[in-house]
């Protein structure tokens, strides 16, 4: 599998993540661990390191990290397990965001990555000019919100306008049963690629519509991407991000 470590967003230029953007470091290496503490600090974050998922899962409750970096491969419990104990403890929560730290560029890891419930995929060893742009995205939870803000708001808006009570809820109801449609598609192995397109199209156009634009972007993305390497891996991802833009849309609509 092609492996990047640029910009996720392709963006050039020296940004920096948020001042003092706290991190939790999850590896079982000491020497990775004091190499991620020195880039970190060298970005301007504040860090705390762990060696195992259990740790990982306890400190990511005490601590309340902004993001965590998380090794895939630690004894005990690995970074898989730990990754899926935080998304159970998430659930009616926000989530954090969790990247990995791997040293394979083995699709299949990188698959296993996103079905446990990872955001993103970074290939050791890690550097400042490597780690910089994801802390940038992923540190900044107005870049990484599965949701436009401002599009929902619009949203319930001009629903508010109108004089039907029912609307919003039958809103709802009308998108849990198009992506439950779409993802039945996406998730059986044996679809033929026409009725994938067709599938992808159809979310492309339901998350816009409630400002998912990433899970959008990310179906326009598979959706132009031929068969072979890689593929499995934008669709895990793409089925992460899906599972992001429900539960913020759910968050959202409690409140709407």
């Amino acid at each position: 599998m092609a492996v990047s470590t640029e910009d996720p967003e392709g963006a050039g230029g020296p940004e920096l993540p948020p001042p003092g953007l706290f991190v939790l470091v999850a590896e079982d290496s000491l020497t990775s661990r004091m190499v991620a503490r020195s880039v970190l600090t060298k970005l301007g974050c504040r860090s705390t390191e762990v060696a195992d998922g259990e740790a990982a899962v306890a400190a990511w409750e005490r601590e309340s990290p902004a993001l965590i970096l998380m090794d895939c491969q630690m004894p005990g419990m690995d970074g898989f397990a730990a990754t899926r104990a935080i998304r159970l403890r998430e659930v009616g929560r926000s989530a954090t965001p969790i990247l990995a730290l791997t040293a394979s560029t083995e699709e299949e890891e990188w698959v296993r990555c996103f079905e446990a419930g990872m955001d993103g995929c970074i290939l050791k060893p890690i550097s400042g000019d490597a780690l910089g742009p994801w802390l940038c995205e992923w540190g900044n939870p107005d870049r990484w919100a599965a949701i436009d803000p401002s599009h929902w708001e619009r949203i319930v808006r001009d629903i508010g306008s109108i004089p039907d009570p029912t609307l919003f809820g039958r809103l709802m109801a009308a998108f849990r049963q198009e992506i439950a449609e779409v993802l039945a598609v996406l998730e059986r192995s044996g679809s033929d690629p026409v009725t994938q397109r067709k599938a992808l199209h159809k979310l492309h156009g339901c998350a816009a519509s409630v400002g998912g634009m990433r899970v959008a972007a990310f179906a326009a993305e598979l959706g132009a991407m031929p068969p072979g390497p890689g593929r499995r891996a934008a669709k895990a991802r793409l089925l992460r991000e899906v599972t992001r833009l429900r539960e913020e849309i759910e968050r959202a609509g409690s409140v709407g």
